[in-house]
């Protein structure tokens, strides 16, 4: 295991599974969102750590940093026992649902919080400074698991875009030009559902298209000429960038009951660019009054 020395100018650690730079997922891309503003506004450099690198040791040295903790299926559990061993002052980004081994508690008859490693996760989050959710709807099923809401460090940040990144987005809407077909996101984890959901376009004689394996504005860019995005999700999906991205572009959506966080976002949108913009502003503020005041 590679062993960091961190310089004393940081005084933030993230940890995550991955970063922007490893793969572009909606989780890596709402933390580059959420670290540029961290790093502007408040002058405080971070840290970056992958999960499978951080050993006792290291939290044992810099237990008086600020630790920000995103993804970390790859972080070992010896870990997770030194951040509370230490009384670390730490910060968990939850972008699904780690309690459970499926990390889809809708996916099964889910028990999980009952065992070892649920047993462990959920003592992990009781003994953070501040736990926060992708959605309310993805914090009213913790809730319903282990009254997550009760321990009362529990707030929503939700996924995020830089504000050039947003820019282009409506910029994308301007110039749009519909193809006549859906769209179908291809690749990712078997919680996207891409053969179940071809087939259900396929029965109702829609014609589509799957996108994916290209960069991040290849991608909206492709995504912004279809008549809609089909997202049918194989169990909870906790804030969808897909589609938030497919909202903003203007694009019809066919969704199930899985999408999680569009009560709160659609409303959002349909006022336009600014209020979209003041939205997540409110929600990056009040991470960083949390965390850092």
């Amino acid at each position: 295991m590679r062993k960091f020395y961190i310089p004393e100018k940081y005084n933030t650690v993230i940890v995550c599974d991955y970063f922007i730079e490893d793969y572009q997922g909606g989780a890596e891309l709402t933390t580059e969102a959420l670290l540029s503003r961290i790093e502007t506004q408040t002058n405080n450099s971070v840290f970056r750590v992958k999960s499978r690198e951080v050993s006792e040791e290291l939290i044992e040295k810099y237990k008086d940093k600020t630790w920000i903790i995103g993804n970390f299926s790859e972080l070992r559990k010896e870990c997770l026992f030194a951040f509370v061993r230490n009384n670390c002052n730490f910060h968990i980004i939850e972008y699904d649902y780690k309690f459970c081994q499926y990390r889809a508690p809708a996916s099964h008859k889910c028990e999980c919080v009952h065992n070892d490693h649920g047993l462990l996760i959920s003592n992990f989050y009781k003994r953070a400074k501040s736990i926060w959710f992708m959605s309310q709807d993805q914090m009213n099923v913790h809730d319903s698991y282990y009254g997550i809401k009760n321990i009362g460090n529990s707030h929503v940040l939700g996924s995020l875009w830089e504000e050039s990144t947003l820019n282009y987005l409506f910029d994308l809407r301007s110039r749009r030009k519909d193809n006549g077909k859906y769209a179908i996101l291809g690749g990712g984890s078997w919680i996207k559902n891409q053969e179940e959901t071809e087939k259900y376009l396929a029965n109702k004689n829609v014609e589509y298209d799957i996108i994916g394996d290209l960069d991040y504005n290849s991608f909206v860019q492709k995504m912004s000429n279809y008549t809609g995005l089909c997202f049918h999700p194989a169990a909870h999906d906790t804030c969808p960038r897909i589609v938030i991205e497919a909202k903003i572009l203007g694009l019809e959506l066919d969704l199930n009951d899985y999408v999680q966080g569009m009560n709160e976002w659609f409303p959002v949108i349909e006022q336009g660019h600014d209020e979209i913009q003041e939205f997540m502003n409110n929600r990056i503020n009040k991470f960083i009054d949390v965390v850092f005041n």
